[in-house]
């Protein structure tokens, strides 16, 4: 950003604390008032003009352009023989919904946003077959925002049904739709349309369309006692005997989620608490009659437990732990038939293992590189379990595992626009200023000298219990080819390394994740990979705030700052947007 001596001041001073605050600039925070735009308008400008003279910049954009434009593809989802997957043709901007029957299928393209409008704006945001794949619902947003309404496919025919549950009553995009087993409806969630008209995205309830009817007339079936803030979601067992209800509570103190249960053969009961009033995370899935439950309840590296649904008694001291805590962090689980899968982070990267439902250990799969899975998806009763794979130097690959003969085999892989074997990555461990001990993933060409004169940009996110993991990031492709190094820190107050390397970057901790990253800079330049006049720094959203409040402290140690859509005046952040729901 170029900064203009000239941006006029409001004397405005806030007392926090009995500290006096001043806040000259608060008046930007009107972005829709004209001079607020012209400001906006000049700030471009003038960054425009400067970049525009820098004689790389279109080689630069060339590039990136040629990297781009690749095929890329989805991790498959299975229904009963037939095989939905999205794919980005190079030629286009817009990934397409395809359908084929069985893995050597003739692909059909069944939602083609890039014929929906003219400007590119119709966005396809989230799908979900029926049970036996004859029907799907999915969401499109006309204006690629959070709105997007619910349409209905009959897969076979291809052709669309007439009902919709349109973008204004904010169907959610973060909660799934689930099918009824004999097709005639669906669940989904949407806001309460009781809700007062400057709370839009707030009281999300589920509920039930039948295929045909108005939309105005679903009923409203889990949510009707929840908060405001708190957002649920649904999934049926194989059978559709049971309904599972997950609420992630956003209006208590610390995050924690709820699950109901709900028998159809006994509708008189209602949804039954599976657990409630706990200070963890319980992420539920429905199998033969039990429940598989991956929590953090007392283990900050998580563990899967069993509830038998027959047994009517969900008293959690009374679960079975079918995979215990172990040395790394679960990350994500799938079960098909007798099988189980699980993904662990292992210093930062993804593992995967095969177990028995009774959590008897069968073997590691073996996965090319330091990477990270982008997903796992398998049907209940099905014969292949679908991954995705990826790492700096391999760009995504599609795995499918054939659970009957136990056989790996890559069904799509992308296209390679970078010489893997010109580059090398190595992960090194620094200490932080309280001695900690924290993991760098590092980048560059193998030739590259460790004279202290390489650029290098360091990328940190530290936050939300989000994990920074390997992956195929195209946009560092022009920077490394050029000799550049790239290194990412994996920084408290990220998921890593499970609830406690969260928890130590959080509150009044918040000052380790900043002292992390700043320390990672150090050591880079302290091991001659570059120097404080070529290192750059990068972040978006809590990333942004990372680096923001970095080059404060130490606006020395960076030559560039990447900011990114950051979280900045931590004074005020609760007054603007989904603010509100982070306060603690």
């Amino acid at each position: 950003m170029i900064y203009s001596n000239k941006t006029h001041k409001i004397k405005t001073t806030d007392n926090i604390h009995g500290i006096n605050i001043p806040d000259p600039y608060r008046w930007l925070e009107k972005v829709d008032n004209l001079k607020v735009k012209n400001w906006i308008n000049q700030q471009n400008n003038r960054t425009h003009i400067t970049l525009s003279k820098i004689s790389s910049r279109n080689k630069i954009k060339k590039r990136l352009e040629k990297i781009f434009k690749v095929d890329s593809f989805s991790v498959p989802v299975s229904r009963n023989n037939y095989i939905f997957f999205t794919k980005c043709k190079k030629t286009d901007n817009l990934e397409i919904l395809y359908v084929q029957e069985g893995l050597h299928g003739t692909p059909k393209a069944l939602i083609d946003p890039n014929k929906l409008s003219k400007d590119k704006t119709a966005v396809l945001r989230k799908w979900q077959p029926s049970h036996d794949g004859k029907l799907i619902a999915y969401s499109l947003s006309n204006s690629a925002n959070d709105q997007s309404s619910v349409h209905v496919l009959n897969v076979e025919k291809n052709t669309k049904l007439l009902d919709i549950i349109p973008a204004e009553v904010y169907p959610a995009l973060y909660s799934p739709i689930e099918w009824s087993c004999d097709n005639k409806g669906f669940w989904y969630t949407r806001r309460d349309p009781r809700s007062p008209k400057n709370e839009k995205k707030f009281n999300q309830k589920i509920f039930y369309h039948q295929l045909g009817s108005d939309f105005k007339n679903d009923e409203i079936v889990f949510g009707k006692t929840i908060a405001k803030e708190d957002i649920p979601s649904l999934q049926t067992s194989h059978d559709g005997r049971y309904l599972l209800v997950s609420v992630h509570k956003f209006s208590t103190t610390k995050e924690k989620t709820e699950l109901y249960l709900y028998d159809t053969t006994n509708k008189k009961v209602g949804f039954i608490p599976v657990i409630k009033d706990k200070e963890a995370m319980f992420f539920g899935t429905l199998h033969r009659g039990i429940i598989y439950i991956l929590t953090n309840y007392r283990t900050p590296l998580w563990k899967i437990m069993a509830v038998d649904i027959s047994k009517n008694n969900f008293k959690i001291n009374e679960w079975d732990t079918i995979i215990p805590e172990m040395e790394y962090k679960i990350e994500n689980f799938e079960i098909s038939g007798s099988k189980l899968f699980i993904e662990t982070l292992e210093n930062s990267h993804s593992a995967l293992k095969y177990y028995r439902l009774d959590g008897h250990f069968i073997k590691k799969i073996s996965l090319p590189a330091i990477g990270s899975l982008t997903a796992i998806n398998a049907e209940k009763e099905g014969d292949n379990l679908f991954f995705g794979f990826s790492s700096f130097l391999t760009p995504p690959f599609i795995y499918c595992f054939n659970l009957t003969q136990e056989r790996l085999t890559i069904l799509k892989k992308e296209k390679n626009c970078l010489d893997s074997s010109q580059y090398t990555v190595k992960q090194s461990w620094c200490a932080s200023k309280d001695k900690t001990k924290i993991p760098l993933f590092i980048v560059h060409k193998k030739e590259i000298e460790l004279n202290g004169e390489n650029p290098l940009l360091l990328y940190g996110y530290g936050g939300f219990g989000i994990s920074t993991v390997p992956y195929f990031n195209k946009n560092i492709i022009p920077f490394i080819e050029s000799g550049g190094i790239y290194a990412i820190a994996n920084i408290r107050g990220g998921g890593e390394f499970g609830e406690k390397w969260h928890k130590s970057g959080i509150g009044q901790k918040k000052q380790k994740v900043f002292d992390d990253f700043i320390s990672s800079a150090e050591w880079l330049i302290k091991k001659r990979y570059t120097n404080s006049n070529k290192i750059g720094a990068i972040g978006w959203s809590n990333g942004g705030l990372l680096v923001g409040a970095s080059v404060i402290q130490k606006p020395d140690l960076f030559k560039v700052a990447i900011i990114g859509a950051p979280v900045l005046d931590m004074l005020r952040y609760h007054l603007f947007f989904g603010g509100r729901l982070w306060i603690p």
